[in-house]
């Protein structure tokens, strides 16, 4: 899941460069990478609070 996080943002960074040097019309924004690392924190906070309750599911229902 870490993994995940870290490619999330760093591929969220390098779009803001790209568009910043190889686009006329586009720039980079410091925002958009909030915005982005935004999202993937709060897909890595879903995700693991989905895996707990789950979790904790399967536990109640073996014993």
């Amino acid at each position: 899941m870490t993994l995940s996080f870290i490619c999330s943002v760093l591929y969220g960074v390098l779009i803001e460069v790209a568009q910043d040097k190889f686009t006329a019309t586009r720039h980079a924004d410091i925002y958009d990478v909030l915005a982005n690392t935004t999202g993937a924190t709060i897909a890595v906070l879903l995700i693991f609070f989905s895996n707990k309750i789950l979790l904790s599911e399967s536990k109640k229902i073996s014993h």
